[in-house]
């Protein structure tokens, strides 16, 4: 069961960088190692971001593992050469990084897959967000156009009702009646009460 606090985040009195509270999750799946309530855990709109975040911190501790090592391979090897006979913890040290170096490719690669999938979850919940929001604000519109029909029938009844003596003498009055039921084409009118 993931249980992460918000307070969680940020960094240890220290001053040393507090490691993502999903990291360690992230980190197993990228492996393969997670329940299957966990994938779908991670995977859900709650924590997709979270999610993304432990992924992106997933990478950069590899990429920065990488340099350390390369440089460190570099600084060896450069001591190997300069040496006139040959050191024989070359070759295991060698070996080792090559199959370290092996290893975190192949953990590199699916953590930036499984990154782009986060990606396209994020990308695919904000649309579909977006869609909920559009979709509410038409609601709303057709409300409003609904409310205003209904004004400009009410209106349109009282201009024309014979009882209204006083809004006869009024000049613009046939204008605005023509006005009036040119607007009101079929089609035009929806939501009439």
């Amino acid at each position: 069961m993931l249980d992460i606090q918000e307070e969680s985040f940020g960094s240890t009195e220290a001053g040393e960088p507090r490691k993502h509270p999903l990291r360690d999750i992230a980190a197993r799946d990228v492996r393969g190692l997670t329940t299957e309530e966990e994938v779908a855990r991670l995977r859900s709109p709650e924590w997709v971001e979270h999610w993304f975040l432990a992924l992106m911190e997933l990478r950069q501790d590899v990429e920065t593992q990488f340099a350390e090592r390369k440089a460190a391979y570099d600084l060896r090897q450069v001591e190997v050469r300069s040496l006139e006979h040959f050191d024989e913890s070359w070759a295991p040290y060698r070996a080792e990084y090559f199959g370290w170096r092996k290893h975190a490719v192949r953990f590199l690669n699916t953590v930036k897959s499984r990154e782009r999938e986060a990606r396209q979850l994020k990308a695919a919940l904000k649309q579909a967000q977006y869609v909920k929001c559009n979709a509410d604000e038409q609601e709303r519109e057709r409300e409003r156009r609904r409310e205003l029909w209904r004004i400009f029938g009410a209106c349109r009844a009282f201009l024309e009702d014979e009882g209204n003596i006083a809004y006869k003498a009024m000049p613009q009055r046939d204008e605005l009646l023509e006005d009036m039921v040119q607007l009101e084409e079929p089609g035009e009118r929806r939501g009439v009460a």
